[in-house]
């Protein structure tokens, strides 16, 4: 089953918001790996697989292009969702990029960031994940092994 499980890099220097998306995907059965700066991202990015990033623009050293510049110089084809609160002027010029297959205004829905993810990941990973078990399913556990 290994073979299904897809990585989430999160790229954003806004530690909340960082732990936020993070709980939110870990909870919908995701892995996930945490950044804030364009220098770690990058270091991820040549030393893990990754199957979809999510990036903030304004980062703690640099800015998202940055790293969307890298992926296009390197010809990596890693889809990228990009979030950000950042002006029309800037998510205009970062619609140029074709790693970037989503733009989602912060802040945005749980939703709304569930549904771009999900869209890259061919697998229900919810299936092959642990999930909370109601009476019936516990009385039906216990008794199998009692």
């Amino acid at each position: 089953m290994i073979d299904v499980l897809k990585k989430v890099l999160i790229v954003d220097d806004d530690a909340l918001i960082s732990f936020h998306t993070k709980f939110i995907l870990e909870s919908s059965g995701f892995i996930c790996e945490t950044t804030s700066t364009v220098k770690d991202a990058i270091k991820i990015l040549q030393t893990d697989t990754i199957s979809l990033m999510l990036c903030d623009h304004d980062l703690a050293d640099g800015t998202g292009r940055e790293i969307l510049n890298y992926l296009n110089s390197n010809k990596c084809l890693l889809p990228v969702v990009y979030l950000t609160a950042a002006p029309p002027s800037v998510t205009d010029s970062i619609k140029c990029f074709s790693s970037v297959k989503t733009i989602i205004e912060k802040p945005g829905s749980k939703l709304e960031l569930l549904m771009a993810v999900k869209r890259y990941f061919p697998h229900d990973l919810s299936s092959i994940y642990p999930r909370l078990i109601n009476a019936k399913e516990r009385s039906m556990l216990l008794d199998s092994i009692l």
